[in-house]
């Protein structure tokens, strides 16, 4: 699917969409032979203050204000920076959630919010606000060979040939070596070890990935054996005792690849 602001006409019809985080209102009008849209900065609109009040005081209840920890320059959430290996923010997701459920390797491709860049003071909300949808951190048992597999499937088009060559998600607690001539996992190692397919490995991945198979079908819910909370809980406590460390360490590398800088 796709979050991009979209007003178009198609056979008459007027398609809108007014891309995520709630920044942009569209208004359909009737006015004239066809509806029109109007776009409009929801920042620049009038503020209601008992309901930002009563949002604020909620956010104090819930300890979503709480300042965790701080980082010393920006980390962005462009596209590239949320969906391309390896990035201080996707770093800092899979290595909260391996942390959180003490696995051996952690796992994601998606699911990372765009939002304005997280810079200075880190509070909860910001950390929270990274994954929307809170789903429970799985923790699962693979065989190398089906381990191996899913790091195959960390290149989107491995399986999409249709993606952007890009695209390519996020490991902790293993180093990849990836070429992207003919979509070979070249070395892969967990833990400074070589991969080997007799190993049993622990693997976290939010729920969301071992449900649907449609970005990794090398594993399934018939292979989680335990759940580590969720990604929130996740995310707050690793930032709180570990800080964010927005240093880059080459755990993903794709030499046949020209590899834009991702900050």
């Amino acid at each position: 699917h796709d979050h991009d602001e979209l007003v178009e006409h198609v056979d008459g019809t007027l398609l809108t969409r007014p891309g995520n985080g709630g920044r942009t209102l569209l208004e359909v009008g009737f006015d004239g032979k066809k509806p029109t849209a109007a776009r409009h900065d929801v920042a620049d609109g009038p503020l209601d203050e008992s309901v930002a009040a009563a949002l604020r005081d909620r956010m104090d209840r819930t300890e979503l204000t709480e300042v965790v920890t701080a980082v010393d320059e920006p980390i962005v959430l462009t596209e590239r920076a949320r969906k391309q290996a390896e990035s201080p923010v996707g770093n800092l997701v899979v290595d909260a959630h391996r942390w959180r459920a003490n696995a051996d390797v952690a796992l994601a491709i998606a699911g990372i919010r765009e939002t304005d860049p997280l810079d200075g003071k880190v509070t909860a909300a910001d950390l929270v606000g990274l994954v929307p949808y809170g789903n429970d951190l799985a923790v699962l048992e693979l065989p190398g060979d089906r381990l191996r597999e899913a790091f195959r499937e960390l290149s989107v088009t491995y399986r999409y040939l249709d993606a952007p060559e890009w695209w390519f998600g996020h490991v902790s607690g293993a180093h990849i070596v990836w070429d992207d001539r003919d979509e070979s996992l070249v070395e892969a190692t967990v833990d400074g070890e070589s991969l080997t397919d007799d190993t049993t490995y622990t693997v976290a991945a939010s729920a969301y990935f071992v449900e649907a198979d449609t970005l990794f079908s090398a594993f399934g819910p018939d292979d989680r054996i335990d759940t580590a909370g969720t990604e929130h809980e996740a995310l707050v406590e690793y930032a709180r005792e570990n800080g964010i460390d927005t240093e880059l360490d080459g755990r993903v590398e794709r030499p046949h690849f020209e590899q834009p800088t991702v900050r």
